[in-house]
């Protein structure tokens, strides 16, 4: 399977047809689009100029990153393309994180993906350090 990776490439338009083609609730594009500019860095997987999978880093890009909207259609799960993308993505990390200090690489699993992150070496919470993750969540007025 010929597969492309590309950095930083990532529109609205992608996302918007990538929530259609899984037949995902579909944000608006202003949310969208002022969600992926203050993206630290993105990664997409294409296949003859379509996009199959993607994944964002956002965080401080210092000491805390989080690893955001790692998806892949459906049809192309379980080749190895998710895989590749969270690898660069915690590359980047390595690369870019401030020299000689610590990082915190951070996200949410969907229920059932559990392992597919914990073979990539994270740690399912809560454990003996860490607690459970967290969220709160609400409309804006």
């Amino acid at each position: 399977m010929n597969i492309i990776y590309k950095e930083n490439v990532l529109t609205a338009d992608d996302f918007i047809m990538f929530q259609r083609k899984m037949n995902w609730n579909e944000d608006s594009r202003e949310l969208i689009a002022k969600s992926l500019s203050n993206t630290v860095y993105s990664i997409v997987a294409l296949k003859n100029d379509e996009v199959i999978g993607m994944g964002r880093l956002v965080g401080d890009a210092a000491m805390y990153w989080y690893i955001q909207d790692v998806f892949i259609l459906t049809q192309y799960q379980g080749k190895g393309i998710g895989t590749e993308i969270v690898k660069r993505l915690i590359d980047y990390v390595k690369i870019n994180a401030v020299p000689d200090s610590g990082y915190s690489i951070y996200l949410f699993a969907a229920k059932g993906k559990e392992s597919f992150y914990e073979r990539l070496g994270f740690k399912n919470r809560p454990h003996e350090y860490e607690g459970a993750g967290m969220e709160i969540e609400g409309p804006v007025k």
